[in-house]
């Protein structure tokens, strides 16, 4: 890769902060673990909780009320919208549904506390959290917890939980995702982490991911997705993000081509040239995947599909990817 220009040295090193910020410093070897059970659970009682907070306080993310569960949510916990943890939570409406699930990832399982996570020099919920929001909120969402006895209603929806989980499994596991091709990624970019998937009865046709600390990346994909493949390609997206960020800011500091392409961009959702950066190399990471285990009508679906997407120069940053592993392998 060339290197940047001189004109650029203030921007690497915010860049390199920002590096630095996202991604602890590499350790020896990876921690990874494979999810591959079946007849497991994969709604997370976590993500559900604090969902329905945001749900009840009006969050864009989380307002539909498609199906009966959703609906059933409302009908469940409407008498509760007035409690202190929607209120509060009706004043971050400006959190990114990202940053929800990295919220709830950073709950304890057995809800007892939030995971410290001191591998961030800022806030590691994501980028609208502050240190003020997510310790006055925390005491809120367990109050809550109590309050509306969520635990059991949980429990009793785990026969439909489970339902889910088992149909889900044979959509995106069972069609053969490849969870060892990520972790060369995972370590090249300071990401040593496992992978893992939840999936959400609660959110429409949607997907995020957020990474904890050193001991995972999640994924949370809509359990309504009725297509394998579809739900696949979702997942290797999601997982890709892992390493995603560290490798958009490296080509943006270090390939002018790739960063004049990036700051003349524009978006329809992503308004800033490094996240356009990060987004277009995710998307290129993702085609390399099915690229790397054949699937040749997959690569030439998602070309064009990113295009569609509102990534028109997919097909050169996918083409810079290639040469680029080409010459520097994992």
């Amino acid at each position: 890769m060339k290197k940047a220009a001189k004109r650029a040295l203030p921007i690497i090193l915010a860049l390199a902060l920002a590096l630095a910020i996202a991604f602890p410093a590499a350790i020896a070897g990876v921690t990874y673990a494979k999810q591959a059970d079946t007849g497991i659970n994969l709604v997370d009682e976590r993500f559900e909780l604090v969902t329905l907070i945001f749900r009840l306080a009006g969050h864009e993310s989380y307002r539909l009320q498609v199906t009966e569960y959703q609906q059933e949510l409302i009908t469940a916990f409407e008498k509760h919208k007035n409690h202190p943890a929607v209120q509060y939570a009706a004043e971050l409406l400006h959190i990114s549904s990202s940053d929800v699930l990295a919220y709830a990832m950073h709950i304890m399982e057995d809800m007892s506390d939030l995971i410290e996570d001191t591998n961030s020099l800022c806030s590691p919920f994501g980028d609208r959290w502050t240190y003020s929001t997510i310790y006055t909120f925390w005491p809120l969402v367990l109050d809550f917890y109590h309050d509306t006895n969520f635990a059991a209603y949980f429990q009793s929806k785990m026969p439909f939980f489970l339902a889910e989980s088992e149909r889900f499994m044979g959509y995106a596991y069972i069609m053969g995702i490849d969870e060892d091709w990520f972790v060369p990624y995972a370590v090249k970019f300071y990401a040593p982490m496992a992978y893992r998937f939840i999936i959400s009865p609660s959110i429409y046709l949607a997907n995020d991911s957020a990474s904890v600390a050193e001991t995972a990346h999640y994924a949370v994909l809509a359990s309504l997705m009725d297509d394998r493949h579809f739900a696949g390609g979702m997942l290797v997206h999601e997982y890709c993000h892992s390493f995603g960020t560290g490798a958009g800011i490296m080509w943006f500091m270090e390939n002018d081509e790739h960063r004049k392409m990036c700051e003349e961009a524009t978006h329809y959702f992503y308004h800033d040239e490094l996240t356009i950066s990060v987004e277009y190399m995710v998307r290129a990471y993702s085609i390399l995947y099915f690229a790397d285990h054949g699937d040749d009508t997959a690569v030439a679906y998602l070309l064009q599909y990113e295009k569609e997407m509102g990534f028109p120069h997919i097909d050169e940053v996918y083409k810079r990817l290639r040469e680029y592993e080409q010459r520097d392998p994992v």
